[in-house]
């Protein structure tokens, strides 16, 4: 088992780093807490500057890690991902995509962070802390990925061996939520969705052939019949027919009977 995922896989790492905006107020902390009588409670944070730049960035890290999330699955480690080889290339030009804004943005904000500095003191009036606002902050801003092999030797083989449970589980759980929510959604013939309810189905079983790295006949099964499912309907044609609508939400009732989701 653990030589196949060894096969399979590859270790992929996502970092995402950026200047944090909001900063804890230390003296600020320490006089309410002092005012209530309470200790260690509250605790006072500072926005320090609403630049779009900066909230641009988290949401674009956010939307990376999503993706790298989507495209693999996870091991024993925290920062080790599993990638299924093969995926690699599609998995580096996503990133790459991301790394580019990335790069973008941070370049933005660094270009005007001299200006967020010195205009802090009028700005923040009586919350602003010079501690808060180093001279250089470029060095905070990164956005790395790395592939690794995957490793089998020595005590490397408990590791793959517990890394692959955790796969199986998440990838069966990925499919199982996607099923569900198609399930619970269409039941209810009055309940708004959105065109994502068929496509996030349609996603994850056409990426389970890859990440179901150990051929699990369970997994294929599973995704087999939720992939029949979502290939045989659209998300105009569930709003707009009842009958479709009833029909799909029958067979997806079934798939959940059947696997026990």
């Amino acid at each position: 088992m653990s030589n196949l995922l060894a096969k399979k896989a590859l270790l992929a790492t996502l970092s995402t780093g950026a200047w944090r905006a909001t900063k804890l107020h230390k003296n600020e902390t320490a006089k309410v807490n002092a005012d209530h009588q309470a200790t260690d409670i509250a605790r006072v944070t500072v926005k320090l500057t609403n630049h779009k730049a900066l909230s641009e960035l988290t949401k674009l890290h956010a939307a990376a890690r999503a993706e790298h999330y989507r495209l693999t699955l996870p091991s024993v480690e925290d920062n080790f991902r599993l990638l299924p080889c093969g995926r690699e290339l599609e998995h580096s030009n996503i990133m790459a995509g991301y790394a580019t804004k990335h790069e973008a943005l941070a370049r933005e904000f660094v270009a005007a962070y001299d200006v967020e500095r010195s205009t802090a003191p009028a700005r923040l009036n009586g919350l602003y802390d010079p501690k808060h606002w180093p001279v250089s902050i470029g060095e905070k801003f990164k956005f790395a990925t790395r592939y690794l092999p995957c490793p089998d030797a020595g005590t490397w083989q408990e590791w793959l061996k517990e890394s692959a449970v955790e796969a199986e589980a998440d990838l069966k759980n990925r499919l199982a939520d996607a099923v569900r929510a198609f399930k619970d959604k269409l039941h209810d013939p009055k309940a708004i969705f959105r065109d994502t309810l068929v496509s996030n189905l349609s996603d994850i079983c056409a990426l389970s052939g890859d990440l179901n790295l150990l051929d699990n006949p369970t997994i294929k099964a599973l995704s087999d019949q939720a992939s029949h499912l979502s290939g045989s309907v659209s998300a105009d044609r569930l709003r707009n027919n009842p009958e479709a609508r009833e029909d799909a939400a029958k067979r997806a009732a079934e798939i959940c009977s059947n696997f026990k989701l």
